[in-house]
């Protein structure tokens, strides 16, 4: 992860029944990632020329509530996503890393934010909702993935 803020450091983790490839193919699937975020998103730009779909270069536009910001895909590959916002947002110096390490059958899935929040707003308050709407995410991904296991 590049240097971020001083402010606001996530890490959380989640165990999902799938490998990593098919993890990053549902996780680069923009328009359908409302699925698992509260949020509507939008890609804006395509990926960069010769990467995969969805992956470096692609930019996308976020809706969550009345907020309405840039994210850039940094990197993509079957080890994981990079992503930043980037413009203005509702934090400052956003950088997000989704780390997947295959165990066995299943994915764990490290998904770290670093940011700095609004000087208006306590840190503590905007590290809450970012780790609420996170650890919803994931047990999204989780449920999304046990229910298309073949059995």
């Amino acid at each position: 992860m590049k240097a971020i803020g001083k402010g606001i450091k996530i890490c959380l983790h989640q165990e999902i029944l799938t490998t990593p490839e098919k993890l990053l193919a549902v996780l680069l699937d923009h328009a359908k990632l409302g699925r698992f975020f509260k949020a509507g998103v939008v890609v804006v730009n395509p990926e960069n020329d010769g990467q995969i779909s969805g992956g470096q270069g692609c930019i996308r536009q976020v809706t969550i509530g009345r907020q309405q910001f840039l994210e850039e895909i940094v990197a993509a590959s079957a080890t994981g996503i990079c992503y930043q916002i980037i413009g203005p947002g509702p934090v400052s110096e956003h950088q997000g890393e989704i780390i997947f390490k295959k165990q066995g059958e299943s994915t764990l899935v490290e998904y770290r934010i670093g940011c700095n929040g609004p000087k208006w707003l306590p840190d503590f308050i905007v590290k809450y909702v970012i780790e609420r709407d996170i650890k919803f995410a994931l047990k999204q991904l989780a449920k999304f993935f046990r229910k298309t296991v073949p059995v």
